[in-house]
């Protein structure tokens, strides 16, 4: 009996900020941006230009972590943040390689990151956070895991994604829940309804997409009630390699 409590005991909850796959939208669209125009209506194509203006601006990427550092300055004074480099490094949070570009813009600052790392954890019982990029979702949920070693559900339909990238990956035959998807966070904490609603009330779109669970297990759910079940695959290597990008 306490063998059945145990597993089906919630670790945590996760979450995913922005949605996916946008990164390599807008790298298709650079790169094989005549395939995609000659493939969709005008009003389509558009609005992905219209996600790449934003991008350019920083609008997806340095949101992220500019709008809770926004939040988070008061909070830190509150709580006395002391030794983050020692702390951060406990959470398995690894700083941007030097250099790194995600489009062009500068890597984050890495003062920045350890702040509000600090702050989530004050907040909502943070366990782990990971910066998307190369190799999509389904590969940060793969390491997330590893690092906590943990299992997870992870509902599919919940993981955010817009309509516009599932057809562009469709058309070159892409997965998106392995393409890059710089601009979102994956994050495990405590308290995921809480930190749901206080990220929801500053603007910044996310989703809860599952729990963390003991055990190895590491299942995918779809479906309208969640009946198709399969594994989380072992990380696979990003999808725009594909299409030679």
């Amino acid at each position: 009996m306490n063998q059945k409590r145990n597993l089906n005991r919630i670790e945590g909850s996760l979450l995913v900020t922005n949605s996916i796959a946008l990164e390599a939208v807008a790298i298709l669209m650079k790169k094989r941006g005549g395939e995609i125009e000659d493939s969709f209506p005008s009003f389509f194509v558009d609005r992905i230009k219209e996600w790449i203006k934003d991008r350019e601006k920083k609008e997806e990427e340095i949101k992220n972590w500019n709008l809770l550092t926004s939040i988070l300055h008061k909070e830190g004074e509150d709580h006395g943040i002391e030794n983050l480099q020692d702390y951060i490094g406990s959470l398995g949070v690894k700083p941007f390689d030097e250099g790194e570009k995600v489009l062009g813009e500068k890597p984050f600052d890495e003062e920045l990151r350890l702040t509000n790392v600090k702050f989530l954890d004050e907040n909502s019982g943070l366990l782990g956070v990971k910066p998307l990029g190369r190799g999509g979702i389904f590969n940060a949920l793969w390491d997330l895991c590893q690092e906590q070693g943990t299992g997870c559900r992870v509902l599919l339909d919940a993981i955010p994604i817009r309509q516009e990238t599932v057809e562009i990956c469709e058309l070159f035959g892409l997965n998106p829940y392995y393409a890059a998807s710089s601009g979102s966070l994956l994050l495990a904490c405590q308290r995921g309804n809480e930190l749901a609603w206080t990220l929801g009330q500053q603007g910044l779109p996310v989703s809860i997409i599952g729990v963390l669970t003991p055990g190895p297990s590491r299942t995918i759910l779809s479906g309208e009630h969640g009946e198709h079940v399969r594994c989380l695959d072992r990380p696979q290597r990003e999808e725009l390699e594909k299409v030679g990008l």
